[in-house]
């Protein structure tokens, strides 16, 4: 094991005074007590810092280099947003839990809804696409909505929050548990996961008239079905 002496002067020896989401990324691993890490969060409910409209910027607002929005000088990563949720759910309020979740979910479906796009990264000033605009990692931020709701117990099964201050009323369809698909409904707070059924638009007629399910779960290929479309049976998205 290497030991480095940490030395004024000495390169890697300053302290980095620059606030980022990276100062949140140690209540991820639970490494602090609930006074500390009650302190850590109220950096990130200030408005002048990190809790804007759309978060969480790669550097305080009132940082001078945020105003220039280009990659880690402003820039809002759904794989920051996801480490940082770990710690959020470890350690904070429900109406903040529920807010983080909102507010990530919405930075991607205001790009999503409007261009179809998953992106790299995000502007924190008016929550549009930064760089690459086809990157798989963008998706994290709705995995952040979906740990809101239900998480995967030992088995693999869907387990729902059992105190959810989200108040939309929101339904899931085909979220994927343990090789299967459930649907997750919020209601007033509660949440129920059920495995899913198939809706009629889901069933589709093969060359002798059966009916097969389009999506995946526990639907079986009849063997003396053998003209029935390619790509029938891959699973849709969680919608």
């Amino acid at each position: 094991m290497n030991v480095f002496l940490l030395e004024p002067g000495k390169p890697g020896s300053d302290w980095v005074t620059r606030l980022t989401p990276m100062n949140f990324y140690p209540l991820s691993a639970g490494a602090a007590d609930k006074v500390r890490a009650g302190k850590t969060l109220a950096w990130m409910y200030r408005e002048d810092k990190f809790w804007l409209p759309w978060i969480l910027p790669t550097v305080a607002k009132d940082d001078p280099v945020w105003h220039e929005q280009v990659y880690w000088h402003g820039h809002i990563w759904a794989s920051a947003n996801y480490i940082v949720w770990l710690g959020v759910q470890r350690y904070a309020d429900g109406p903040h839990k529920a807010e983080f979740a909102r507010r990530s979910v919405s930075l991607f479906m205001r790009n999503w809804n409007d261009k179809r796009v998953c992106c790299e990264n995000y502007n924190s000033t008016d929550g549009t696409c930064g760089d690459e605009p086809h990157y798989s990692w963008g998706a994290l931020l709705n995995l952040i909505g979906l740990e809101a709701f239900a998480s995967s117990g030992p088995d693999f099964q869907p387990m729902p929050t059992k105190e959810v201050t989200l108040t939309e009323n929101i339904v899931l369809h085909n979220v994927p548990f343990g090789g299967k698909l459930f649907k997750l409904e919020s209601h007033d707070g509660h949440v129920i996961a059920t495995p899913e059924v198939a809706r009629p638009s889901e069933l589709i007629p093969t060359s002798n008239s059966r009916l097969i399910r389009r999506s995946g779960g526990d639907t079986r290929r009849d063997s003396s079905t053998r003209s029935t479309r390619q790509g029938a049976l891959t699973n849709t998205s969680a919608q």
